[in-house]
């Protein structure tokens, strides 16, 4: 089952092994967040998993990458999201 995270701002997800589920955006219409996802505990170190992206926030529903459970992406050392311009939006982040 897999542990949804609720930020407004880049943080660390989880040290340690772990599955990344996906990661959904509530946008807020008028900033476009970027999102970055690392197999790290910063975002200075560590590989990214999920490329640098941004998000249209005019687009109609949630934004983001889902990969589901079995094609969750292994992470070694932990999940560290990097998020920018998130407005008033959120980020879901999921990870078993």
């Amino acid at each position: 089952m897999a542990v949804r995270h609720k930020i407004a701002a880049s943080a660390l997800i989880r040290s340690g092994y772990t599955k990344l589920v996906g990661v959904l955006l509530s946008v807020d219409g008028a900033n476009d967040p970027v999102v970055t996802v690392y197999d790290s505990t910063t975002n200075t170190a560590g590989t990214e998993v999920v490329p640098t992206n941004t998000y249209d926030a005019s687009a109609l529903g949630l934004n983001g990458a889902w990969f589901g459970h079995e094609g969750a992406i292994e992470c070694d050392v932990g999940v560290y999201v990097e998020v920018s311009n998130l407005g008033t939006g959120y980020a879901l982040v999921y990870v078993n």
